[in-house]
């Protein structure tokens, strides 16, 4: 039976095998794609972006000329006037055309302030943007190297099933040669059952673990759904970086602290546009302009001549000089200034926060890769122990009971060796989480 156990087991593997072969399989960097892709925030905070790009477009264009185009129709019944500025008393009518083009020469530069603002409200939206995304990479990250390590206790658990089923077999047929007491044989079953609900429960939470990546990647969970392994050979040789260099290159690169960097300068180019509304505003237009008059009962000359003979233009500037505005505009400094001193208070908090969480986050790195390390020589010197006990127990010298405890033990160490090696490699993708562009 147990022989039929181990066939039934065998092609169960290999049916597992051929479907992850044709499974929907995804690498780290395709996860985290695909997760930046479908986020919702993130469209949310693009098309925020969009907006402030448009905002800055505009702010552009506002330094070309306005052009606008009229034309007008009256009627007077009664005393009019007409093309020669007589009155009478008759009834006219009047059709008038006119081009008119306005462009400010001088605005204290407030129209430059505003581009700037405009340009640094842009860049922050786009800032904003790399923020989520490096959160949302961080937390695929985290769910990712979690199904890794799960996929790494189904392997230790697959082996050890492997060894008991070889040990029964073996113990079988030593027992059927009168060479052990039947009783052997049970202890060995009761291993194997609790190894076999052990396995199950690993992947009963690795399917679990494979849920939240496809939720995490805004994707619908289907049984088809994989990822890719990573190379894990050499993460003992990972050289963990100073908390301070992590520290330099994240005010280099974090994009929290660029948001409120462009927020800052948004603020202190308003604080200009704000001074220049005391200074004075040229600006200057031009009109062409001209019209048909048509008085009831008169001898009226044709509307192609008169559209000639009535054109004119009409070209002025126009100097505006603030005097007094109810303090609007020294109230309005005195806000911006306040936004500056806020903003400035803002971006050192900011700092504050990074320096506490990177060293945090550094020191748990110091802490991952000590256990990573404890727990490899704890697997190495279990195995000599398991490899002596098994020798003892093949030989008779020692009973299941001892080997079972060892194997049991062996064990513990290598899904410890698995978390410790998945949760270094994690803390090492935090530091690079704070030092990324």
């Amino acid at each position: 039976m147990n022989k039929n156990m181990k066939k039934v087991f065998t092609i169960a593997l290999l049916l597992c095998s051929a479907v992850l072969t044709q499974a929907e399989t995804y690498t780290l960097k395709a996860c985290i794609d695909t997760a930046i892709h479908r986020n919702l925030q993130v469209k949310q905070k693009d098309m925020a972006r969009e907006q402030q790009a448009i905002l800055y477009n505009q702010a552009r264009m506002n330094l070309l000329p306005s052009v606008s185009a009229g034309v007008g129709q009256s009627w007077v019944f009664g005393r009019s006037t007409g093309a020669d500025n007589i009155t009478r008393s008759q009834n006219s009518s009047n059709t008038n055309f006119n081009i008119a083009a306005n462009l400010t020469l001088f605005d204290g530069l407030k129209m430059k302030f505003a581009i700037d603002e405009a340009k640094a409200n842009m860049l922050a939206s786009e800032a904003d943007i790399r923020a989520l995304e490096q959160t949302i990479e961080l937390n695929i990250n985290s769910i990712y190297l979690q199904v890794l390590q799960q996929k790494e206790y189904i392997s230790i658990a697959l082996q050890k099933i492997e060894d008991t089923e070889q040990k029964i077999e073996k113990t079988e047929s030593q027992i059927s040669e009168g060479k052990l007491a039947e009783g052997e044989i049970y202890a060995l079953r009761a291993q194997l059952a609790s190894e076999q609900l052990e396995l199950t429960q690993a992947q009963n939470e690795h399917q679990l673990l494979l849920l939240d990546l496809a939720q995490a990647m805004d994707m619908d969970y289907s049984a088809d759904f994989d990822i890719a392994p990573e190379d894990t050979t050499l993460i003992s040789e990972q050289l963990i970086p100073s908390n301070e260099e992590v520290y330099t290159e994240a005010l280099k690169n974090r994009a929290e602290i660029k948001v409120a960097e462009q927020q800052l300068k948004a603020a202190e180019t308003a604080l200009k546009s704000a001074k220049a509304n005391y200074s004075p505003t040229l600006s200057a237009g031009v009109n062409f302009g001209t019209g048909y008059y048509h008085i009831a009962g008169a001898d009226n000359t044709s509307f192609g001549k008169q559209m000639g003979d009535n054109l004119s233009t009409n070209v002025g500037l126009n100097l505006t000089i603030p005097i007094f505005d109810r303090l609007q505009t020294h109230n309005n400094i005195r806000s911006k200034k306040i936004s500056i001193e806020q903003q400035n208070l803002q971006i050192e908090q900011i700092k504050q926060e990074l320096k506490k969480q990177i060293d945090q986050a550094w020191l748990s790195a110091k802490a991952a890769q000590a256990q990573l390390y404890s727990a490899m020589q704890s697997a190495k010197t279990t195995q000599e122990a398991l490899r002596y006990e098994e020798n003892k127990y093949e030989n008779g010298k020692s009973s299941y009971y001892a080997y079972s405890e060892a194997k049991n033990k062996h064990s513990q160490s290598l899904n410890s060796l698995a978390g410790a090696k998945y949760n270094f490699l994690f803390k090492i993708k935090v530091l690079e989480y704070y030092m990324a562009q």
